[in-house]
């Protein structure tokens, strides 16, 4: 039995347009069989001519009204129509041979009252989203490190999809806006109201919308495999897939209900257990323990213990990496930037970071301690113990953290030795 899977994006105004598909589809043989959040199944078999109908269940499914649902069902028989399959409130039947098909919906001023009250959500959905990304831009900028200077991922999420979500989203608001003043006007004049079928155009947009981040996400992943570099995207954007294909695939066992909030918590559980489970596997898999390259790192501290040298790379700061002893608690990072100026700013940023007190950079430089003599480099210690030190020399920031005090003439003497010898290449 052939079937064939198709992304379907709806909502109540297409509900025309979608019996107009299945009927297409049915006159080529692919017959309507399963209706899923954001697509719908057809199975082969002989080319007919036969009317569909998608109706909107008013009001949307609740958690028990199985009874009441079948009742209505069973109405819609005795007027010709076949339930064949339906999420949530959308439901689609389909005419039964020899018998009169009677119009499922005859009441206007209900159907109106129901595509009007799904345009104000849809405008009030639009109008949270814009505000929680404007609000989510604002605190990434204002109050938490700028994680895309050591990331590609972040910083096209933070630069070019959150922006340009913003800006279509506003723009969204003003047609929306004017879409429903234009259909109540329309309706209280005239008594009848046309809505404009998105079915096609918003299967185009998502669908488009949706293959770009899969292959940007695959050319990513494959890029930093190639290169040996550490893969630390993979576990969050499988966990994120997850959680929503969990949900839908929980929402279609229960018939497109609203799934309790205890239900939500359970999922959500689940995949945060999954995320550790892929992280951990991620950290095997795709997580490569280099040959240590002894021009990147400074060993002040254990010179001859082995320890684990992992490397990435983003725009902004083309060569990362870092060394870590573990039994010595010694911990090294390197981030080399693609210009001076970058460079400060990566600086400034990791200070922030790595200090023990939360501050702005400035007030860091004049609080925390400078790296004094006999040090050769500029930088400063990142606690009172002087156990960790950050540096800056060139375009490279150099993070040092240590169970072992880093102000000892000798190992201040190692480290000067080291860092003359150091490769801040990229």
């Amino acid at each position: 039995m052939k079937k064939c899977w198709i992304p379907l994006y709806y909502n109540v105004k297409d509900t025309h347009a979608m019996s107009e598909l299945f009927e297409k589809l049915a006159k080529k043989g692919w017959h309507f069989h399963k209706l899923y959040a954001f697509s719908a199944l057809f199975i082969k078999g002989e080319k007919q001519t036969v009317p569909f109908t998608v109706e909107c269940l008013i009001p949307p499914r609740k958690r028990d009204d199985d009874e009441s649902v079948y009742e209505y069902y069973e109405m819609c028989r005795q007027n010709g129509w076949e339930h064949i399959d339906g999420f949530g409130q959308y439901q689609v039947f389909k005419a039964i041979k020899g018998c009169k098909q009677m119009p499922l919906q005859s009441d206007s001023d209900l159907e109106f009252d129901h595509v009007y009250l799904n345009e104000k959500v849809t405008l009030i959905t639009i109008i949270i989203s814009l505000i929680a990304a404007i609000a989510f831009l604002v605190i990434i900028f204002k109050y938490l490190p700028k994680v895309y200077l050591a990331n590609d991922l972040y910083l096209i999420f933070d630069f070019i999809v959150l922006p340009l979500f913003i800006l279509i989203y506003g723009f969204k608001l003003c047609f929306k806006l004017f879409e429903i003043i234009k259909m109540k006007k329309e309706y209280l004049f005239t008594g009848e109201f046309k809505t404009k079928h998105h079915l096609l155009s918003s299967f185009l947009i998502k669908f488009f919308l949706s293959i770009s981040f899969i292959l940007f996400m695959s050319v990513l992943l494959f890029y930093k495999l190639y290169h040996g570099e550490t893969v630390t995207e993979l576990p969050f954007v499988t966990s994120m897939l997850m959680i929503a294909l969990v949900t839908k695939y929980v929402e279609k066992r229960e018939d497109g209900r609203q799934l309790k909030i205890g239900t939500h918590i359970g999922i959500v559980l689940i995949c945060c257990i999954a995320y550790l489970v892929i992280s951990g596997i991620s950290k095997v898999f795709f997580s490569f323990d280099h040959p240590v390259d002894e021009s990147r790192i400074i060993r002040m501290i254990d010179p001859d213990f082995e320890g684990s040298f992992t490397k990435s790379s983003s725009y902004f700061i083309p060569y990362q990496c870092k060394f870590k002893i573990a039994s010595g608690n010694y911990s090294y990072e390197l981030y080399v930037a693609k210009d001076l100026d970058t460079s400060n700013l990566v600086f400034d940023e990791y200070l922030m970071n790595k200090a023990e007190w939360n501050a702005t950079a400035e007030e860091l430089k004049k609080t925390l301690e400078p790296l004094q003599e006999p040090y050769t480099a500029q930088g400063y210690y990142l606690n009172e113990e002087h156990k960790s030190i950050i540096v800056h020399i060139d375009t490279g920031i150099i993070v040092i953290e240590s169970n072992r005090r880093l102000d000892e003439p000798m190992v201040i003497e190692r480290f000067n030795e080291q860092l003359n010898n150091l490769d801040l290449s990229y």
